[in-house]
């Protein structure tokens, strides 16, 4: 392959998250070797970001766990750290922005106390967004520990709360061991978490139109 389709396959996979997926590919295919050292050096260099955020997944589920554990809230794992934790061989090398979880909606402001009161805080926005997050979207607003600098989504819904037809989160397997990876999502087949994550896509950008 030329440098240009090279430096665009990078640019594609960074952009889509999946950077780091490229070198077990690559090895498993005999061609690591093969491959210019500055494509190398860019897998490489997210392969090492990939691993660092395994290790503050773990360190922030096992903070989770026990904050939530003691106070009797449930949650579930979603997207990339729901993929992590699951341990899905396919989507190993995926890079997450940050860690999200869904709460059931009664537990939602108990669930908030509880983290602000652990060193989580609020990003800082405006009244209004602040607004719009709580009442017409999925989620809280995101949280970010002050001295981890982990970001954290804590939703209340799967789609924003103005769809009418999204998926009841309450069908999510909240009954399943804490410490193990609760979340249904995780848990599809290949066909189906991918027809997931388009229709939640697709579901997201007609919220955004909407808006």
């Amino acid at each position: 392959m030329s440098p240009r389709e090279l430096s665009q396959i990078v640019a594609e996979a960074r952009y889509y998250n999946m950077l780091a997926q490229l070198k077990p590919l690559c090895e498993q295919s005999d061609i690591w070797f093969e491959l210019p050292v500055e494509f190398q050096r860019h897998v490489l260099s997210a392969e090492y970001t990939y691993t660092n955020q395994l290790r503050l997944l773990a360190q922030e589920h096992h903070h989770i766990s026990q904050l939530f554990s003691r106070l009797n809230i449930r949650w579930v794992y979603l997207k990339g750290a729901a993929y992590q934790l699951a341990d899905i061989s396919y989507m190993q090398g995926r890079l997450m922005n940050d860690i999200d979880i869904l709460v059931p909606q009664e537990q939602i402001a108990m669930a908030e106390e509880a983290l602000m009161e652990h060193g989580w805080l609020h990003k800082k926005l405006t009244d209004y967004d602040d607004k719009f997050y709580r009442d017409y979207s999925q989620e809280i607003p995101p949280l970010r520990h002050f001295d981890r600098q982990t970001e954290l989504d804590v939703h209340f819904n799967i789609l924003p709360t103005i769809l009418n037809h999204g998926p009841d989160p309450r069908h999510l397997a909240y009954s399943y061991p804490r410490y193990f990876l609760m979340v249904a999502v995780a848990r599809l087949s290949a066909r189906r978490l991918w027809f997931s994550t388009v229709r939640y896509t697709f579901f997201m950008r007609v919220s955004f139109i909407k808006v």
